[in-house]
């Protein structure tokens, strides 16, 4: 199994730098082809968010359309692929941060009853409960 870092990722979405972008296409269409699978960790999407969001000014939905054929495409694995679909649910579904999002459902998926919060609009996430002051 390979692995990708949040700047690949963010190279095959974007398709910001044209070379790198055709390099990153090659090399997974390869990869996939031959059978091999390409692990895109939590961590990677986690970042990746904030870059699309952050840098190319990408809304919801657009990050959303882009994160869903990931999850889609055989010989992509992904580290918590339950927690992160929740998490795109809940981050559809809520004003709160993509972040927070995945926060709750990865810790719901290890058991935990709840993920304690002083965010008030991340205590509406499924998942997670407000720490009373």
């Amino acid at each position: 199994m390979f692995a990708i870092d949040t700047n690949v990722l963010v190279r095959l979405l974007a398709q910001d730098d044209r070379r790198q972008s055709a390099i990153v296409a090659r090399w997974l269409d390869a990869r996939l082809d031959e059978g091999d699978s390409v692990l895109i960790s939590s961590l990677v999407l986690l970042d990746c968010e904030w870059v699309l969001r952050s840098r190319y000014g990408l809304s919801k939905p657009d990050i959303t359309a882009a994160f869903d054929p990931l999850l889609n495409t055989p010989g992509l694995v992904f580290d918590n692929e339950p927690s992160i679909e929740r998490a795109l649910q809940h981050w559809a579904e809520t004003n709160s941060e993509f972040a927070d999002c995945l926060i709750a459902a990865s810790n719901q998926s290890i058991g935990a009853v709840a993920t304690m919060t002083f965010d008030r609009k991340s205590a509406r996430i499924p998942g997670m409960s407000l720490l009373a002051e």
